[in-house]
């Protein structure tokens, strides 16, 4: 028994992983189990006069295998340590299909794992199990405990816990905007829209209404930042506005909450995938429907906080409160942000007590919310059903319990059912419609800085004197402090991964699994038809939460 190439036999096919450094040159040997507990003798993988294995390469391989051999239950794998020095012996596989020919079904073995070399791995169809019911354990323990050796928690107090990649593109950009820049202030305001064409960049919706009474609330209904309006249920007597007044009203969300909520979608979503990584197996459940929500967030806040919040870096350069002062807002926010309110959009709403449309209409922001937590809660809902049969299942899952402690002083225990869908429901929400609201209107409205100023140069206002086009450009940020808020904000507006439920990666191959994909993805096409119709009848269309323009992940 053995491989052969012959298009008569049954077919392994291999995914090597496309990250750097997946492939090998290693020997490569398999065994499969059928159902019935019999094994095939060992086989090497080798097609002859071909280098297989190569980094996102999908090889075939065709196999024979005796009448009596019934469907293939598990496969046992493994690879020869490399004797030459510069080949890899270390080889990551995305996943391993067997196909039965003469209309046989494929079988889909989902890895997702670094091979190393001389560890026998077993592979099980679909590969999604609770800790509690992995038919290997402790091969899921001894992959735990690797991972533990890879990613390492830093905890501070009153903080998430924490530990690139804004490409090139972003050095490209300024540099170009650089070399060309003559420094000094805005002549007139003709001069800052003028740069768009010279530039090539696209001229900002915020210049042909930033004069508008109506567009300056339209912002703060549907635009970067309209989580911050309150119903005020009591209008003063003297409306002589000072902090104290202010105070009950704002309840601090102005620029402080803008910076907040910025920040808190990348910051929680860091401690949160980074305790996954730590303390739940890449063949669980919950591992599975949230690893397409989590690419490259690790990356991206790592190198943004390089080039971005470093001190010196962007925010000192271009906004009023600098590093320090963002940094001191994001502390304030940690105290007061409530998973339970603030992560599910309908309780948010409640509190600020802006939930219902007679009060409030023609916020868009809060209906598309709406209707999309509900959609990710009855997708999240359907799938944990699948696996958690009952609250027993829930509390045995060791793996959910231990990823929760590090996120709340060690109290992040897991409950019950209910608990873990709306936990799961709002990552997912956070990680893809949270940041979309948050991040893809940010060159609309901040490149041109009379709509959103960065920073103000001059004294607040502190009486109703009439203001000149001069007054304006005096306290505007100079060309250079514009120009990089322009760079900036174009690049972290570009949507850089899929649509919300159009993955860039299949995690899920579980049959039962795949139908509640599928019908998370006609419900978002049916939010996304709701959305474009209602948008045909506005003058100023809400397009952000549409889901064909949300990314699967925090991406940029």
């Amino acid at each position: 028994m053995g491989v052969k190439q012959s298009r008569f036999n049954n077919v392994l096919v291999v995914r090597t992983g496309n990250q750097r450094g997946s492939s090998t040159d290693s020997d490569v040997f398999v065994i499969l189990y059928d159902t019935s507990g019999n094994a095939t003798e060992k086989m090497l993988l080798d097609n002859i006069c071909k280098d297989d294995f190569k980094t996102g390469a999908c090889d075939t391989f065709f196999i024979n295998l005796p009448v009596s051999f019934r469907e293939v239950a598990k496969i046992e794998l493994w690879t020869k340590q490399c004797h030459i020095e510069l080949t890899s012996s270390n080889w990551f596989i995305d996943v391993i299909e067997f196909r039965r020919h003469f209309g046989g079904n494929t079988i889909t073995f989902p890895v997702f794992r670094w091979i190393k070399p001389e560890v026998h791995y077993y592979l099980y169809p679909w590969d999604a199990f609770l800790p509690h019911h992995d038919p290997d354990k402790s091969q899921r323990a001894a992959e735990i405990e690797y991972k533990r050796t890879i990613y390492k928690l830093n905890y501070q107090e009153n903080f998430p816990v924490t530990r690139g990649i804004l490409t090139k593109k972003l050095d490209i950009i300024l540099s170009a905007m650089w070399t060309k820049i003559v420094t000094g202030d805005w002549n007139t305001l003709n001069d800052v829209t003028n740069i768009y064409r010279r530039r090539k960049l696209p001229m900002p919706k915020s210049v042909k209404f930033w004069r508008e009474d109506t567009w300056f609330g339209y912002q703060r209904l549907n635009g970067c930042n309209p989580t911050v309006i309150t119903l005020c249920e009591e209008i003063p007597s003297k409306l002589a506005v000072d902090d104290d007044l202010m105070k009950p009203v704002l309840k601090e969300d102005t620029l402080e909450d803008l910076i907040k909520k910025k920040r808190l979608t990348h910051l929680l979503m860091e401690g949160i995938i980074l305790s996954m990584h730590i303390h739940v197996s890449v063949s669980h459940p919950l591992y599975k429907i949230l690893a397409p929500h989590t690419l490259y967030l690790l990356a991206i806040n790592s190198r943004g906080f390089k080039k971005l919040v470093s001190p010196g870096g962007w925010v000192d350069k271009t906004m009023t409160v600098g590093v320090a002062g963002m940094f001191q807002l994001i502390y304030k926010g940690i105290q007061h942000w409530d998973f339970s309110i603030d992560g599910i959009p309908s309780n948010e709403f409640a509190r600020r007590k802006v939930h219902e449309t007679d009060v409030l209409p023609k916020y868009y922001y809060r209906d598309d919310c709406i209707k999309l937590y509900e959609c990710i809660h009855r997708y999240a809902s359907s799938y944990i059903d699948l696996y958690y049969v009952n609250e027993q299942d829930v509390t045995d899952d060791h793996e959910l319990q231990n990823w929760g402690l590090p996120m709340k002083d060690g109290k992040g225990h897991m409950p019950s059912k209910e608990q873990l869908k709306l936990f799961i429901t709002t990552v997912l929400y956070i990680s893809s419609v949270s940041h979309a609201h948050a991040n893809f209107l940010q060159y609309e409205e901040y490149a041109f800085p009379a709509n959103y100023p960065s920073m103000i140069r001059t004294p607040l206002l502190k009486d109703k004197t009439p203001r000149t086009e001069e007054d304006i450009l005096a306290a505007l940020p100079d060309k250079a402090t514009t120009l990089n808020v322009m760079a900036i904000t174009n690049l972290l507006s570009a949507k850089t991964t899929k649509s919300l439920g159009d993955f860039e990666t299949q995690y899920i191959y579980d049959p039962k699994a795949l139908v509640c994909v599928r019908e998370f993805q006609r419900n978002l096409k049916t939010i996304s038809g709701e959305i474009k119709k209602r948008n045909k009848t506005l003058k100023r269309p809400y397009k952000v939460l549409d889901p064909a323009n949300i990314p699967n992940a925090i991406s940029i």
